[in-house]
């Protein structure tokens, strides 16, 4: 299955490009967001067997209630969770819509799917002089292994400092429909009850 992540500045366009190549490519769009807002909710309607872990939907329901942000491992394994579920009868893969969006959570991410973690790898190497290295033969190095990538492809989309702030301030969302427009690149249509309710 195919395996995208769409990435980039805020107002860069990354729903945009992710729905198109959903559309395009059979694939299913994946949006941490909605990965928490589903997970939670699967969890509130799942009864808790006392003395069993707790779901990953369970854990980060409670951190919500507490008011604590979700941490990227926690993240990265219900998005990741996500991911394998989608049927594979129904799309051909999934497109990631604005995640990762920061190193670690790419790199966790990479070893949610695969396995691989270079940070590991790399801790577990010893450590060696660069100034009086070990002589030939005394410590064989180990032949770097290629592993598959857990993403196929991430394209990062970026723009410059005053096309964001364009973005931004002309987004509006109807928080009925939750349809969002913009007053100069997609106005919303000439309807007096939904331009009052815009936010």
């Amino acid at each position: 299955a195919l395996k995208l992540a769409v990435v980039g500045r805020p107002f860069a366009g990354k729903s945009l490009v992710a729905q198109q190549l959903a559309e395009a490519l059979s694939l299913r769009v994946v949006m941490a967001h909605e990965v928490v807002h589903a997970a939670v909710a699967a969890a509130s309607r799942a009864d808790e067997v006392e003395g069993e872990e707790p779901s990953a939907g369970a854990k980060a329901a409670q951190l919500l209630r507490e008011g604590q942000p979700i941490s990227d491992d926690l993240m990265v394994t219900l998005v990741a969770d996500a991911m394998r579920a989608v049927d594979p009868v129904s799309y051909a893969g999934v497109v990631l819509d604005g995640f990762p969006r920061t190193a670690a959570q790419a790199k966790a991410l990479e070893a949610a799917l695969t396995g691989y973690a270079p940070d590991a790898k790399e801790a577990a190497k010893p450590r060696a002089s660069r100034l009086a290295p070990p002589p030939e033969g005394d410590a064989p190095e180990e032949a770097e292994v290629a592993h598959a990538a857990g993403l196929d492809l991430v394209i990062r989309l970026d723009i410059d400092d005053e096309v964001a702030r364009k973005r931004a301030l002309g987004r509006r969302v109807d928080p009925e429909t939750g349809v969002v427009y913009h007053l100069e690149f997609e106005p919303p249509p000439t309807d007096e009850g939904l331009n009052d309710r815009l936010v």
